[in-house]
């Protein structure tokens, strides 16, 4: 199986478009993440087809933002949307999921591609989550907060930006939804 089929499966498949500012966006589906798919894909060769599904992943955002700069004469950068529908505390706690899946995207983004994104929005967020995230922004800056919005729902900030003829139906736009994988 090769790097885009593991996250496709196992995390769901990106989804990427242009938001009503001509901006790209992103989105992700963290809540479809498989546990089992996690355990069955710990090891190193199957995290470096992760790490390489990251990194085109990224290419592909990178090369919408320049397209993007060179069209409106504007530096652009990227909204990433990160759905977290039906996460819970088994994500949460499952080391395997955390490295196999989580870690090489996070590190592959933060190495290659530091402020890229404009906003991220973390929508469906359960409870629990949210009270985390109120608990870290006592550590973090203005600017930090305001490139990351979580919501229990989708916020009409995000419709607004996006547009819902473009957004996915899965988060209540009118767009296509992304590709699913099943077990």
């Amino acid at each position: 199986m090769g790097s885009s089929g593991i996250n496709a499966e196992y995390m769901g498949f990106p989804c990427a478009g242009i938001a009503r500012d001509g901006s790209p966006f992103s989105f992700y589906r963290f809540g479809m993440a498989s546990i089992s798919g996690a355990k069955k894909h710990n090891n190193e060769a199957d995290i470096e087809k992760i790490r390489v599904f990251s990194r085109h992943s990224n290419e592909l955002g990178q090369h919408m933002i320049h397209e993007g700069s060179d069209q409106t004469g504007r530096l652009m950068g990227i909204y990433q949307i990160i759905d977290l529908t039906g996460i819970g505390m088994k994500h949460i706690w499952n080391k395997n999921l955390l490295q196999t899946m989580l870690k090489p995207v996070i590190e592959e983004a933060s190495r290659w591609y530091p402020e890229t994104t404009v906003r991220t929005f973390l929508v469906n967020a359960p409870i629990m989550f949210r009270a985390l995230w109120t608990l870290v922004k006592l550590w973090l800056d203005e600017r930090q907060i305001y490139k990351c919005q979580v919501c229990a729902g989708v916020p009409e900030e995000l419709m607004e930006i996006i547009g819902e003829e473009i957004l996915p139906k899965c988060i209540g736009g009118k767009g296509a939804d992304p590709p699913v994988l099943k077990d």
